[in-house]
């Protein structure tokens, strides 16, 4: 069987991207993606679906001269930082990606490389949306249900009898294979057999969570 990859490079900036917590991030994102074992058809033909993603940190000086001059639909570039200021950005100090982008800011609290949270995000990047917030009856839940998903019991916090919660423990997300069928469908290859996942608008999240434009 044939294998197609799909490349994804992290430039981590901000204060506290560190050289563990971008293996952690994108070790997560990996192993988990290529657990999905997805196999599906293009053009035509089977092939299994692997994923290759790898980091490099930068300064902010740095990624802002990359930004300018950015073509490489593979880059992905991601502030880290401790916290998020409140009233910034999608929801207040939690990670976030820009859907179908190669932006995002992502904060430590979330446990980064050790809860999924980095690959839910990096599903977002992907172009991948939450679903529905009852998935009650449905199983498995993706890795992009959201946090506060109605799940069934085996995906929920251990203990949750005691607390009456029915929400998803973010940390018994999978991907499926069903999720990476997804982002497959909406490519469209060129006569290489390459395409760009998304779209690369090569804006910049500054240290207060605000997104500016700069490529």
């Amino acid at each position: 069987m044939n294998t197609a990859t799909i490349q994804s490079h992290f430039i981590f900036y901000g204060n506290a991207a560190i050289e563990e917590t971008g293996k952690a991030i994108t070790s997560e994102i990996e192993t988990m993606y290529n657990a999905a074992n997805a196999v599906t058809f293009i053009n035509g033909e089977r092939f299994k679906i692997a994923f290759n993603i790898t980091f490099e940190l930068a300064t902010e000086k740095e990624v802002l001269a990359m930004l300018k001059v950015n073509a490489d639909g593979r880059k992905l570039f991601v502030r880290i930082e401790d916290d998020k200021p409140a009233g910034k950005g999608v929801s207040t100090n939690r990670s976030e990606m820009c859907l179908g982008d190669n932006c995002g800011f992502f904060v430590t609290s979330d446990n980064l490389g050790k809860s999924t949270t980095a690959a839910h995000e990096y599903g977002h990047s992907l172009g991948l949306v939450h679903p529905d917030y009852d998935l009650r009856g449905r199983g498995n839940p993706g890795i992009m249900a959201a946090r506060g998903t109605l799940v069934d019991t085996p995906w929920r916090y251990d203990g949750w009898e005691k607390t009456g919660y029915e929400g998803v423990d973010p940390a018994k997300r999978t991907v499926t294979p069903a999720d990476i069928e997804k982002v497959i469908a909406k490519l469209n290859f060129n006569n290489d057999g390459f395409a760009d996942i998304g779209t690369s608008s090569n804006r910049f999240y500054n240290r207060n969570g605000e997104i500016e434009n700069v490529g």
